[in-house]
């Protein structure tokens, strides 16, 4: 069960969020996010094709 949504905690995530950003622009953060999802796809796809190799 979530905890409820205080203030408190709501102002609380909001500067956890703005620690985490250090003054970068949402695009920035966003197109680094895509980068590392991309990396991740192409490891994994990496990944199985070797193993198909092995078999």
């Amino acid at each position: 069960m979530a905890p409820e949504l205080t203030r408190e905690l709501r102002d609380r995530m909001v500067e956890g969020c703005h620690e985490m950003a250090r003054g970068r622009h949402f695009e920035d953060m966003a197109a680094e996010r895509d980068r590392a999802i991309v990396g991740v796809l192409k490891a994994v796809r990496a990944a199985r094709a070797g193993s198909d190799q092995q078999q």
